[in-house]
């Protein structure tokens, strides 16, 4: 079954809240994400008041780190984090430091392929190092205004990251006409349809009803 990740992509913690709860109110509240700009505007604490507020959720942080990796690894832990992210393009030495930090304190990585123009081959590089838990195959916002989503061809490279081990995740530009293309991932991460919605706990409903029939 498909888990879905909600991120949110907010620069006040105080507009981040009323999503948190309508959300945290479903029979299964998604994974949340402590989006890159609010821990930018907010720091850390963006990570344990939103844990606090929703702890039927994981919590992810998206440290999207490039440097410092067990450093790193290690706030977002502390922060009451269940997963942080780490960026694909980083150097291997950044992503087995964070990768193994985030193991020994019992937290999930993620790697991020963000920018990255190969990022099948250089995910299949990564691994040859270390296993990330989750690798996520992401089109950016600057990329999807300026050149359009293609979310088929972005999917299509994912799928072939299933046999190295990881889970797989595919993030940008993702909503409920796009579940048919989503169904055989692990995770699917989706930020505007569901945070700028009227409703978002609604909007999730409707994805989560999208993917799994």
């Amino acid at each position: 079954m498909v888990d879905v990740q909600v991120a949110l992509d907010f620069t006040r913690i105080e507009d981040a809240l009323p999503v948190v709860s309508a959300l945290c109110s479903a029979s299964k509240p998604p994974i949340l994400e402590v989006g890159t700009p609010l821990i930018k505007a907010e720091g850390m604490r963006s990570v344990r008041i939103v844990k606090s507020v929703c702890g039927r959720s994981p919590i992810s942080a998206d440290t999207k780190t490039m440097d410092t990796g067990a450093l790193e690894a290690m706030l977002a832990a502390e922060a009451g984090a269940d997963m942080a992210t780490v960026l694909a393009a980083a150097d291997m030495a950044t992503i087995v430091e964070f990768v193994e930090e985030a193991r020994r304190r019992g937290m999930m990585s993620a790697v991020d392929t963000i920018g990255v123009d190969k990022p099948l081959e250089r995910v299949r590089l990564i691994v040859d190092h270390v296993v990330p838990d989750i690798v996520v195959f992401h089109l950016g916002i600057d990329v999807q205004t300026r050149r359009g989503a293609n979310l088929e061809a972005l999917v299509e490279e994912a799928k072939k990251a299933a046999s190295l081990g990881p889970r797989i995740a595919v993030a940008g530009g993702v909503d409920a006409k796009a579940a048919s293309l989503l169904s055989e991932l692990d995770i699917v991460i989706v930020g505007r349809y569901i945070t700028r919605a009227h409703n978002p706990l609604d909007a999730y409903r409707e994805l989560l009803t999208a993917l799994h029939h």
